[in-house]
């Protein structure tokens, strides 16, 4: 009988397979994480734990607030993935809900996307010392919000009053709306309140 070749397997092509892909889902998943040493379930469920004593719970619990949009971003979509127990977590968060309070997506300069920032735009993996308009002091806490003429809108946040080293705060010339916090008296070493040219009311 005559002897045949054995059977090849068909040669990969170089063109990418490209596959379907999924949308991001608030799911959480039962791998490790990483940096973390937990579940990505138990980190997500001690973060709202630890940010339940600055923010109301429920509007935590509702990704259309803007204390909820600020936690599903430190949650899932920051590349500097956070832990339950680091010092920065607070500060963090409460930044990324003045981001969104204010209207961040609209500001003149160094808004998420912004093409042009003299430092890190907000709401980067850098640390939240180093993003626009942000100080710090030794310990990495911050000391200084100063923003002027960049746009800032909507209202002031209550929970700015956890930036418990907050010096100065700064936004001058701005639409900012609403009341002021009556929470900014609970800041203890703040010096410096500027908010002229802005459409905040009296303290609620």
């Amino acid at each position: 009988p005559l002897e045949t070749a054995a059977p090849t397997s068909p040669k990969p092509t170089s063109a990418p397979t490209i596959l379907p892909t999924k949308p991001p889902t608030r799911a959480p998943s039962g791998t490790p994480t990483v940096d973390c040493n937990m579940s990505q379930s138990e980190r997500m469920e001690q973060i709202q734990s630890l940010l339940g004593v600055i923010s109301d719970p429920l509007l935590l619990a509702n990704g259309q607030t803007n204390q909820g949009m600020a936690i599903d971003w430190i949650i899932f979509s920051d590349e500097k993935h956070v832990c339950p127990g680091s010092s920065t977590l607070v500060q963090r968060y409460v930044l990324v809900l003045f981001y969104y309070s204010t209207l961040g997506d609209d500001w003149n300069i160094c808004s998420a996307n912004s093409p042009l920032c003299p430092a890190n735009n907000w709401m980067s993996s850098s640390h939240e010392c180093s993003w626009f308009g942000i100080s710090c002091d030794e310990n990495d806490n911050v000391t200084d919000i100063t923003f002027e003429s960049n746009k800032l809108a909507g209202s002031l946040p209550d929970e700015i009053s956890a930036l418990s080293s907050l010096k100065v705060l700064s936004l001058e010339k701005g639409f900012l709306g609403g009341t002021l916090p009556s929470t900014l008296g609970q800041l203890p070493e703040l010096m410096v309140l500027d908010l002229d040219f802005n459409y905040i009311g009296r303290i609620n």
